[in-house]
């Protein structure tokens, strides 16, 4: 049954052939922009202290028209545009008041999408209003009970508390969540299985029933492809500290740096895809024919340059690189942190000298790191010591 904390009988889904929003029709007078008057709304009203109690509140989100899903025209007019500044502006109360019995109504109020991202500012506002519990447990009623928009922004919510630590309430959002992936809006169901990854990325004893359940949708490749990068990365990191642990030092690999006939579409970049010829320190373009020659100095990078030849370096392996977009780098062990900096720091050097070897090595010189610097040029590529432009 519908709950009645949303508003009565559940929206049954609609689909509109109408064109996405217009940015076109009258602009408020207050800034010539209707989005960002919807989302600054709270330092033009003048009205906004007169909700004095959470009664009057729920009278004023009763009379507010649930608004339409971001594909209808009717987002083309002014008057939905008018009716999301006020639910943001509601919503702010309700955040600031923590009205928390207002949540559920406010989000029946709430859009299917997010024109102008005016509800993900009334979002913003409602989540100060609810504790991580009761967060999610509004968040679950109205995932199964409320109209398409408050299930859209309700999918939504449920991942994000998941992905800060452990959470007994795994065990009741992931079913409601996957429950969700059949919903009747495809945007609902697009918004429940991008959550269910997420949960699925920060908690790995869920992995293998997200993958099972999701595996048999076409809606859900996407983001299972983004949770195999996911688990791929992780993989690489492991392997990273246990070399770092062992002291290892950083794996590298070589890439060709100089074309002397100057880079061209199928110009292979790995030295290993190169041919090998009877000097282990030549190989030869199957692209330009040319000789690559690896160069371990500054010295023999300078003069294979000056001689117009092909060039290749050793930098490090992406294998010593951070991995992980989800995980922050404060939460990685210090001595992984180190080995990920010192093979940035090597990557930043070797990206300067190919820099500088383009540049032509007739440059003057940095009297820091002796490597050329392109008289246009402030500080050096490769070491950032300033000359100056010459």
């Amino acid at each position: 049954m519908p709950s009645a904390a949303f508003g009565g009988t559940r929206a049954t889904p609609e689909t509109s052939s109408a064109a996405p929003p217009q940015a076109s029709g009258a602009p408020d007078e207050a800034s010539g922009c209707r989005t960002c008057d919807a989302l600054h709304v709270s330092t033009q009203r003048e009205d906004r202290a007169s909700v004095d109690d959470l009664d009057e509140m729920m009278a004023l989100l009763g009379e507010l028209e649930p608004l339409p899903p971001e594909d209808d025209a009717a987002w083309s007019d002014d008057e939905p545009w008018a009716r999301a500044e006020r639910l943001v502006e509601l919503a702010e109360i309700i955040g600031e008041r923590r009205w928390a019995e207002a949540v559920p109504l406010a989000l029946s109020r709430m859009c299917l999408g997010d024109p102008g991202e005016t509800m993900r500012a009334c979002m913003g506002q409602l989540e100060c209003a609810l504790s991580d519990e009761a967060l999610e447990s509004t968040m679950l009623d109205a995932l199964r009970s409320g109209p398409a928009g408050a299930r859209y922004w309700a999918a939504q919510e449920l991942s994000l508390g998941q992905a800060l630590g452990p959470r007994p309430g795994n065990a009741v959002v992931v079913p409601a969540l996957l429950e969700a992936t059949h919903d009747a809006e495809p945007l609902v169901r697009e918004a429940a299985v991008d959550s269910l990854v997420s949960i699925a990325t920060y908690h790995p004893e869920w992995r293998d029933r997200v993958r099972r359940e999701l595996g048999r949708s076409p809606d859900a490749r996407r983001s299972l492809s983004e949770l195999d990068d996911f688990e791929r990365g992780e993989a690489i990191e492991a392997e990273a500290l246990r070399a770092a642990e062992h002291g290892s030092p950083l794996r590298m690999i070589r890439t060709v740096r100089r074309c002397g006939r100057a880079f061209r579409p199928g110009c292979p970049i790995a030295w290993e895809a190169l041919e090998e010829t009877a000097d282990p320190g030549v190989r030869r373009c199957g692209v330009c024919a040319e000789p690559v020659y690896f160069c371990a100095t500054t010295a023999e990078t300078l003069e294979r340059a000056a001689a117009g030849a092909c060039i290749a370096r050793e930098e490090p392996s992406p294998q010593d690189l951070p991995q992980q977009r989800f995980a922050e780098a404060w939460s990685k062990p210090s001595i992984l942190r180190a080995r990920h900096a010192e093979a940035r720091r090597s990557k930043q050097k070797e990206a300067g000298i190919r820099e500088a070897i383009a540049s032509g090595v007739d440059e003057r010189r940095c009297p820091d790191c002796d490597w050329p610097v392109p008289r246009f040029r402030v500080s050096c590529y490769v070491c950032g010591h300033e000359l100056g432009r010459g």
